[in-house]
């Protein structure tokens, strides 16, 4: 039973293998609001800021990082997708902001106005300077830090023009992702540890049918 021995393999490895460099990826939502409060999302495929003449759209991401403990570097990395968003908007010179929020692994319209536990950077941005490729990387060591040691779910990031305005000028990005230089799990817990004795079953039972 080659399935099971691999599926065993890899909850052990998820289970007991720490210390080893690992890329989480993220979806991302455009929201569209009036600066306060979220109303809708926007259908699109990467994560829009700006404004649209009418309304100020802010993006989300989230990773997943239930079963982590702290990590000595970890780098938040985002590319520039669209020059002027969804709808022909212009670009804007000027500045974006990231911000920290504590995220659910659930991206919502709520997610908008989530409290922010802190600011990640704020980031020159240009026309005449940035183009469609160009890739953003980030130190958030110590923000993911504190969200494990704050038992968060999930690391949550809002990204906003600065100082937003309804204007019809905006960015995109996509291509979300947090590297983990470490990767340590944390101690194991009840859910942790049903993994474990899940993957020792699957081993054992896998063995039987070869024996």
């Amino acid at each position: 039973m080659r399935v099971l021995r691999f599926i065993a393999a890899s909850l052990l490895a998820v289970s007991s293998a720490p210390g080893s460099a690992l890329v989480i990826t993220s979806d991302s939502l455009s929201i569209l609001g009036d600066g306060n409060t979220g109303s809708s999302v926007v259908p699109i495929d990467f994560a829009q800021i700006g404004g649209d003449g009418s309304s100020i759209s802010r993006a989300v991401a989230e990773f997943d990082i239930s079963v982590f403990d702290e990590d000595t570097k970890v780098t938040l990395s985002f590319v520039v997708d669209e020059a002027n968003g969804c709808c022909g908007q212009a670009t804007f010179d000027g500045f974006f902001g990231l911000v920290q929020y504590e995220g659910d692994n659930l991206l919502e319209v709520a997610d908008y106005q989530a409290t922010s536990l802190g600011t990640i950077a704020n980031l020159p941005i240009s026309g005449a300077t940035t183009s469609a490729g160009d890739r953003f990387e980030l130190d958030v060591t110590q923000s993911f830090n504190f969200a494990v040691q704050q038992g968060h779910e999930a690391f949550g990031v809002i990204l906003f023009h600065t100082p937003e305005s309804t204007a019809s000028q905006s960015w995109g990005f996509s291509n979300f992702a947090l590297e983990l230089e470490e990767a340590n799990i944390a101690v194991p817990g009840p859910g942790s540890l049903g993994l474990l004795g899940l993957a020792l079953c699957l081993l054992g039972f896998s063995r039987r049918k070869f024996a």
